[in-house]
């Protein structure tokens, strides 16, 4: 007579989750989806074993490197989106960014003011004598 109980999955070896997390390269979802368990359950089992976590990272990291290998091509290729993404992010001490830093303002507080500005054609009667119009290409404050 078995005392498992009816229903209970069969329970996993370090062995096999961690040939899975390096098949799945580091992805847990996929990993418990091989194995029929839930996420969380996989999350939970990796916890219990240093090799697993180690081995998660492992996975993790490789993945990262190859994706920065890609984009690596990607720029020397001349990709447009590449080559702003990575000036973006990696070339921030040679000025490439989207938005200032704290730095280039000197500290100060930069506040931007949205005003909206009506033209005759979509102003009320009551406001078009008094709505100011900007022609076009020009910014107002």
């Amino acid at each position: 007579m078995s005392n498992k109980r009816p229903g209970r999955k069969p329970g996993l070896t370090v062995e096999q989750v961690a040939a899975a997390i390096k098949d799945c390269h580091g992805n847990l979802a996929a990993v418990a989806r091989r194995f029929g368990y839930s996420r969380l359950g996989i999350v939970k089992f990796v916890q219990r074993y240093k090799e697993l976590t180690q081995t998660l990272e492992d996975a993790r990291s490789e993945m990262l490197d190859n994706a920065e290998s890609r984009l690596y091509k990607a720029v020397l290729d001349g990709e447009g989106w590449a080559v702003c993404f990575f000036l973006k992010t990696q070339g921030r001490s040679r000025g490439y960014s989207d938005r200032p830093s704290v730095s280039e303002t000197g500290g100060a507080v930069i506040e931007y003011i949205h005003r909206v500005i009506t033209t005759p054609a979509t102003a009320d009667s009551a406001d078009r004598d008094s709505a100011p119009v900007a022609p076009a290409g020009i910014r107002t404050e």
